[in-house]
């Protein structure tokens, strides 16, 4: 995640300056920083969802909300279960509807509001990769690995559970 806030950090730069200049390179730079960002945020979480579709409880987060017993369709659901799986799956969102976006007005990109958007959309994944990176990590180890979890909250299992934070976190996105 350290290196997703690099990436997000140039762009930042690169875009501030290209908006102010009207630089096309490096208005590239952010349009790129987007998509790459984008695809490393995917990549995170997929790790995480696998990390509790395996059993992973070295990872302190799948301890914490996971365990051995928990129902195959649950695993997914445990990834917004606490509040750092919660802020990586609205990045999550937040970095897929940006990707989106630059799709979607893929044939603005001479329009200088274009980019001013995205910079504003990166500008908010710098702030949950900062929360992330430096306040409430998923991905921390835990030493020793105990032999099984905390599971998953009873109050989480149930399917109205289940997709109630997807849909909220696609309204705040």
């Amino acid at each position: 995640m350290r290196f997703d806030l690099l990436v997000v950090t140039a762009g930042l730069a690169a875009g501030a300056w290209g908006l102010w200049k009207k630089n096309p390179v490096c208005l590239e730079v952010l349009r790129r920083s987007i998509l790459l960002s984008c695809a490393l945020i995917v990549l995170a979480t997929a790790i995480l969802v696998a990390a509790f579709y395996a059993h992973d409880f070295s990872l302190r987060y799948v301890a914490s909300y996971s365990s051995s017993n928990l129902p195959f369709g649950y695993c997914l659901t445990a990834l917004w279960a606490g509040q750092e799986g919660s802020q990586l799956f609205w990045l999550f969102i937040l970095a897929v509807y940006s990707s989106a976006y630059l799709f979607v007005h893929r044939r603005s990109r001479s329009d200088i509001h274009f980019y001013a958007t995205g910079f504003v959309l990166l500008l908010v994944q710098h702030f949950f990769l900062t929360i992330i990176n430096f306040a409430s990590d998923p991905f921390v180890r835990l030493s020793p690995v105990p032999a099984e979890g905390n599971g998953l909250n009873p109050l989480l299992q149930h399917p109205a559970m289940a997709i109630h934070p997807p849909m909220l976190y696609t309204g705040f996105v």
